[in-house]
């Protein structure tokens, strides 16, 4: 999460409502306070931080079923308690919540060990993510540094030769599976 831009009156707002002795661990509005008409536009009402850490949350709006997304989707989007939410925010905001899904399943993995474009894509497709944006995020990775090939079979090479030596023909066929 960038430490710059984003909503910091929201970032604030969850942090300290989640954390104060006596209040509710959300935040709560009603079209009333807000003083803004919101037509056939939803309203956001609350948002409730989830988990411990709080980087999920739940968007409550005025009417309509509540649903989940990262809080840096919600700050991407520059979204807070009040704010209106027509249908082409709300899609916007659910894509950006499915690219960061996506980015940070990828990273998880990556944290384990270093693997292969397609070994990645493939983990990241048995979790049932989209495979455009799957790619798109290979993508963003490999611009990084984060993903590259040629080092992961160079460090299994590597590891390889020191740990477990086999010959030349059996290296090849390991690195193909």
């Amino acid at each position: 999460m960038k430490s710059g831009g984003g909503n910091r009156y929201l970032v604030s707002t969850v942090q300290s409502c989640s954390t104060m002795a006596g209040t509710s661990p959300y935040i709560t509005i009603s079209s009333k306070d807000s003083g803004m008409s919101s037509g056939s536009d939803l309203l956001i009402t609350r948002i409730q931080p989830l988990r411990p850490r709080g980087l999920r949350v739940l968007i409550h709006t005025d009417c309509g079923e509540p649903f989940e997304v990262t809080l840096e989707a919600l700050e991407r989007n520059r979204l807070g308690v009040g704010d209106p939410l027509p249908e082409d925010r709300r899609h916007h905001l659910l894509n950006n919540d499915a690219d960061v899904r996506v980015r940070d399943s990828a990273l998880n993995l990556l944290s384990y060990r270093m693997r292969t474009r397609s070994e990645l894509k493939r983990r990241l497709r048995q979790k049932d993510f989209r495979p455009d944006r799957i790619d798109l995020c290979l993508d963003q990775l490999e611009a990084k540094g984060l993903l590259n090939d040629e080092a992961t079979a160079a460090a299994f090479v590597r590891d390889r030769l020191r740990h477990r030596p086999r010959g030349r023909a059996r290296l090849s066929s390991e690195l193909r599976a």
